[in-house]
């Protein structure tokens, strides 16, 4: 597993740019990866909260990608 602050170091504030949304997105990353890491329920919860049931057996079956374009988008809701 990736080490949180690695990945936080390379959105460092910017005169003209800012990292919040950046920031955000991989701090939420880490723990959706922490808790499939760790078969911890936060995961789960979390797609119960979005009206997906999973169990922690599931999780050997999940891949968290940030990178997704909307292409593919269309083609996992179809």
């Amino acid at each position: 597993m990736t080490n949180l602050f690695s990945k936080l170091f390379k959105y460092k504030p910017d005169k003209n740019i800012t990292s919040s949304e950046n920031f955000i997105t991989e701090s939420f990353i880490y723990l959706l990866e922490f808790s499939l890491v760790n078969k911890t329920t936060f995961l789960k919860s979390f797609c119960d909260m979005l009206g997906h049931q999973i169990s922690i057996q599931d999780y050997n079956n999940i891949f968290i990608d940030t990178q997704l374009s909307t292409t593919h988008l269309q083609d996992h809701f179809s």
